[in-house]
């Protein structure tokens, strides 16, 4: 595995594209809200809405990668349902490079709703840039132009990180990223954060119900959620 050194890793056909279904149907059939100038629709309170999201953590597939990479005292951070929109408006926000600093030890996992090209907006990481830091005055929310960070790294350590609905991937997100703009087909995106601490940016919310379903051990990775 490539993962520690490149900060990315794609493992293809990691889940049935079926088992995915349940989360881009609640994109239109359950409450969104609306960011970067209309660009996106962002599930609200996902845990909540879509307590399957849950189950998908919990499945050994998920535990199995995240403990290699976490170790054991892993849990659940945040999460991103999302409807990425093909647009002419403009936005300053996940379409340009910046960094993430949600904890200290934390990955993201992100699942494609849909076969993901270069026309649909891709994820794009910077390769060993968790690792490299060569920017100068970097601030927490900041952003960088394409000029900036092919001026600092070269265009060959930009990843254009296109797959397929089942493929996952998984990324360490304090290396540069960002997702391109959709061009002729919208991206439909569930990312997961798994992390060893309480992240930064507040607690999800998950319902007492679907917390009281969980074993003991599972109700453990839930540990930084805000029980509602």
């Amino acid at each position: 595995m490539n993962f520690f050194k490149n900060g990315y890793e794609i493992f293809e056909n990691f889940i049935d594209p079926n088992r995915l279904d349940i989360f881009s149907d609640s994109l239109y059939n359950k409450e969104v809200v609306c960011y970067a100038n209309q660009n996106f629709f962002k599930l609200k309170d996902p845990y909540v809405q879509c307590p399957e999201i849950i189950d998908l953590c919990l499945t050994t597939e998920v535990q199995k990668l995240v403990r290699l990479l976490l170790g054991n005292h892993w849990a659940i951070g945040g999460c991103n349902l999302r409807r990425n929109l093909v647009t002419n408006n403009a936005e300053n926000t996940v379409t340009f490079f910046h960094r993430d600093h949600n904890s200290n030890n934390f990955i993201k996992l992100f699942f494609y709703l849909n076969d993901v090209t270069m026309e649909g907006g891709p994820f794009t990481y910077v390769e060993g840039s968790h690792i490299d830091r060569r920017e100068a005055g970097w601030t927490d929310g900041s952003r960088w132009t394409d000029e900036q960070i092919t001026g600092l790294y070269g265009q060959d350590k930009i990843k254009h990180l296109t797959a397929n609905k089942g493929d996952l991937i998984v990324a360490n997100t304090t290396g540069f990223h960002k997702g391109l703009k959709c061009k002729a087909k919208e991206r439909l995106m569930l990312t997961i954060n798994f992390t060893t601490e309480q992240e930064r940016y507040g607690k999800f919310k998950l319902s007492k119900n679907t917390l009281d379903k969980l074993s003991e051990d599972d109700k453990f990775r839930c540990r930084f959620m805000e029980i509602v």
